[in-house]
Parts: structure tokens; C-alpha cells; sequence
């Protein structure tokens, strides 16, 4: 999600026009950026419209044009305050140039998917304990940045609340790490009840976030937990049909699509796709076709696509290297969005909600003797093929990918 861009330094009276569809204005009374034609509340309890909720805090739905109240700017993130909080409230920090927002005890950045990529974990011993960092839009050389307490070896998939990243490490426990800072991830909950998170797939808009995943009797269930608090996940909803593993999902701020995956029935590969609603528990629905059968595939996008790269079919004896895009609010057939720099399947994706980047996996059927360590990136809004980068530090064979602030 791009965010605001309020000046770091305003006079009083400066206006502000984001997208061309809002204009805020600055009060150095108020000390905080009033959206225009609102009545300022008090400085110390900030409110919204009794009719906005979380899913409409997005680009695509207009935050700012459903926005009431202000903005309370503060120097830095650190001078937030912690107490006598209403959820709902915003605040701005100029050192992060990041719109905040409380939904629970801690405020969650507007903009949940940022410049600084993460790369967790991997099924090659090398690769299950460590996490690598990539700045997406500058191709930034990988870097080693966390270490996690629990090996994270077949596809437990991370999410971001932009401040740091949650994973299933092992399938067994959540954990999360710093995303700007790095260093050991600590615990940050329990197990996903009767649900394995290895060999499935994740998506989340930076507050709820919500796993797909398989054991050894294949579990057709998503469950989900909140980012800002941790805990207990609990159950969210069940597939239609029980015909998957090896999904890869992608998502906006409403909702997670599920895509591609290996048919229960017989083993081989499904272009099915569902969707679930992040704040609507209970049921996922069907979306459409993805247009080919895959198994470990990579996917990602921003607030409009999500796009789905490489997978194998046929026991990995072929192996693409396809990326499709679909749109989320229409569902429905998806359309051909390029190529990868070459065939991939059992790697991960991530984005910066601008650029997608796609790395790892393998590429011969074989874990052990195709194992790939390149990264290809693509614009998302403007299609064609994606263009290798670079290299990561090690190969990694079914790690994941999310991303978050750089500071």
C-alpha cells in the first residue's frame, strides 16, 4: 500500500492532496493534518466515521476519502503514546514517513508491505534457520539479517504487520522477528490447531493474517491470528473441496486468494482458485480458474493483481515458468501475465506492492540436484516478463517470502 506522503516539516495551514481525490490540511494547533470539510476532534482521542472499518482503509477503497478526524503527527515512531488509546486512532511519525493506526494495544502501519524483503527458512539445512533481507525496489544485495530459534524448513509461510514478520517455524509454533532491525526471532504464540502450516500458504492485510496448510491426513482448513497480539490461532474456515497442498495464496486488504495445488484425489496439479474475506470467518468461496494445473507455485501482488509464478505438473517432470495475474474484485478466468527468467517450482514471492520478486525453488523435479538460487522481478501494474536480479545467499527450496518497513 503507497503511502500518504504528508510533508515532514508543514506550516500552519499547508495542504496536502493525495491521489488527487483528498486534500488534508495542516493545523499547528491541533498539531496534526485535518482531512478538509471534517470537524478536528480533541488532540488526544482522534476518531474515524462510525461507518469505517478496517477494509476500508486501502488505496483502492479510498482511506483518506473516508477519513475523518486527524492525523496526530508525532517526531518520531518511539514518541507514540501507549496509553488512553482509542482504537481507530491515527498517528503520523515523520522519521518512518509512515499513517499509522491502532487496532489493538499497538498501532499497525496503513502500509503492511514495504520496501524490505524477507526471506525465511528453506528445506536445505543451510537455509531452515536463517533469514536473508533484499531492498525490493533498489535489487539491493541479499544480506543475512535474522536467525530463527525454530528451523523453518518446508514452506512456513510469513506474513508482515510492516514492523515485523510472523511464522509458523516448523509448522509446530509462531514466531516473528524485526524487519527493519533483524537479529533471533522470538515465540509469539502456539501451534496452528490441528492444521500443519508446511506445504501451504498465507496471506494477511498487516492485522489479521490467515494460513492454509496440510499435515499428513491433509487438512483442507485456513486458520488465522491477530499480527499485533499473537496467541492462539484459531479455526477460520474450510476449502469447499479438500483437494489441496502446495497452494500459494496472495492477497490484498480484504481478502486472500488460494490458487493452484495438488488434487487430493489423485495427486495432480489444480487451477482451482478460492477466496476468503479477512474479517468474515466461517467460509472461503470459489473465485475461478488460474488457467493452469500447478503444484508449488510462488505468488504475490499489490491492492488490484495477485500473480502466480512457475509450479510443476505431472510428478515435477515439467516444471514452468508461467506467471498468471488475476484481478481480485472481478474473480473469473485469470489472463497470461509473462514469463519467469526460467522454470521454477518450490520457490517464494514477495512485493513491495510496485515490484514482485520471485526466487528459489528448483527446477529438474529433484530437490536436492535443481535447487536454484536466482531472483527475477517484474513490475506488477504494467505485465511482461520478469527479469533475473541476482542471487540469493544460499539456494532455498521451499522458503518464504514477505516484506515490511526498512526502518
Amino acid at each position: 500500500m503507497s503511502k500518504i506522503g504528508f510533508s515532514s516539516n508543514p506550516s500552519n495551514g499547508a495542504s496536502h492532496t493525495w491521489r488527487s481525490r483528498r486534500r488534508f490540511n495542516y493545523s499547528s494547533s491541533k498539531g496534526g493534518w485535518q482531512a478538509k470539510g471534517a470537524t478536528p476532534p480533541t488532540p488526544t482521542a482522534p476518531t474515524l466515521n462510525a461507518s469505517t472499518d478496517l477494509q476500508d482503509m486501502n488505496d483502492a477503497t479510498g482511506l483518506a476519502a473516508r477519513m475523518r478526524g486527524m492525523a496526530i503527527m508525532y517526531n518520531s515512531y518511539s514518541d507514540f503514546p501507549t496509553e488512553d488509546i482509542y482504537t481507530g486512532t491515527f498517528a503520523y511519525a515523520r522519521d518512518t514517513n509512515e499513517l499509522y493506526v491502532w487496532t489493538g494495544a499497538s498501532p499497525i502501519p496503513i502500509s503492511w508491505a514495504g520496501a524490505l524483503g524477507q526471506v525465511a527458512g528453506g528445506w536445505d539445512s543451510a537455509a531452515r534457520s536463517s533469514v536473508d533481507s533484499i531492498n525490493i525496489a533498489t535489487d539491493t544485495s541479499v544480506t543475512s539479517h535474522a536467525s530463527l530459534t525454530s528451523q523453518a524448513a518446508h514452506g512456513d509461510h510469513a506474513l508482515s504487520t510492516g514492523s515485523y514478520a510472523v511464522i509458523p517455524a516448523g509448522g509446530t509454533s509462531m514466531h516473528k522477528w524485526s524487519i527493519p532491525t533483524g537479529g533471533d526471532s522470538s515465540s509469539f504464540g502456539d501451534s496452528l490447531t490441528n492444521n500443519d502450516a508446511q506445504r501451504g500458504s498465507a496471506a494477511g492485510n498487516g492485522v489479521r493474517g490467515v494460513w492454509r496448510g496440510n499435515n499428513s491426513t491433509r487438512y483442507n482448513k485456513f486458520e488465522w491470528m491477530a499480527l499485533d497480539t499473537g496467541g492462539n490461532t484459531q479455526h477460520f474456515a474450510d476449502l469447499p473441496t479438500k483437494f489441496v497442498t502446495d497452494d500459494a495464496m496472495a492477497g490484498n486488504d480484504t481478502k486472500g486468494l488460494s490458487g493452484m495445488g495438488s488434487h487430493q484425489d489423485d495427486y495432480g496439479g489444480t487451477e482451482r482458485c478460492y477466496y476468503v474475506i479477512y474479517d468474515t470467518t466461517g467460509s472461503a468461496y470459489n473465485f475461478g480458474n488460474l488457467g493452469r494445473d500447478a503444484t508449488r507455485p510462488c505468488a504475490a501482488g499489490d491492492d488490484t493483481h495477485g500473480l502466480w509464478a512457475g509450479g510443476g505438473h505431472a510428478n515435477y517432470s515439467t516444471v514452468y515458468s508461467g506467471i498468471t495475474a488475476v484481478t481480485y474484485d472481478t474473480g473469473g478466468t485469470a489472463i497470461n501475465g509473462g514469463s519467469l527468467s526460467r522454470a521454477r517450482t518450490g520457490g517464494c514471492a514477495m512485493s513491495d506492492k510496485t515490484y514482485v520478486i520471485f526466487m528459489g525453488g528448483y527446477a529438474n523435479g529433484n530437490v536436492s540436484t535443481g535447487a536454484r538460487n536466482d531472483i527475477d522481478k517484474r513490475v506488477i501494474a504494467t505485465g511482461g516478463n520478469a527479469t533475473l536480479i541476482g542471487n540469493l545467499s544460499t539456494k532455498r527450496v521451499f522458503s518464504s517470502g514477505t516484506s515490511g518497513n526498512a526502518s
